[in-house]
C-alpha cells in the first residue's frame, strides 16, 4: 500500500501586497524582459527554477492586470519618471554602476 501525502493547504488561498506606482512599474519591466536573459537573467533565486519561473511570471500577470502604463503610448516616460520618483524617495546606492 503506497502512502500519499496530504495536500499543504498552508499554500491555498493569495496575498496582497501593497506597492507604490513607481515600484509596480520597474517591477514590471524587470519581470517582462527577464525571461529573454539568457539563463533566465541575473537575478537567480537558488531552489527550484521552475518554481522561480512561475513565481515571476504570476507577479508579472497580477502586475498586468492593474497597470495601464506599460500597453500604453509614453510607457519609456513612465518609465524613467518611475525610476527618478524611487530614486529621489529612497536614494542611490553606493558605487559607481548604479544608475
Amino acid at each position: 500500500m503506497a502512502v500519499v501525502p496530504e495536500q499543504n493547504d498552508d499554500m491555498a488561498g493569495t496575498v496582497s501586497i501593497t506597492l507604490g506606482r513607481a515600484e509596480a512599474l520597474i517591477l514590471f519591466e524587470i519581470l517582462s524582459r527577464e525571461p529573454d536573459r539568457p539563463e533566465c537573467g541575473k537575478f537567480q533565486v537558488p531552489g527550484n527554477r521552475d518554481a522561480d519561473y512561475w513565481a515571476f511570471d504570476e507577479l508579472l500577470g497580477a502586475l498586468e492586470r492593474v497597470l495601464p502604463e506599460p500597453f500604453g503610448p509614453g510607457y519609456d516616460q513612465y518609465l524613467s519618471d518611475a525610476a527618478h520618483n524611487l530614486i529621489r524617495r529612497r536614494g542611490r546606492l553606493p558605487g559607481p554602476d548604479h544608475t
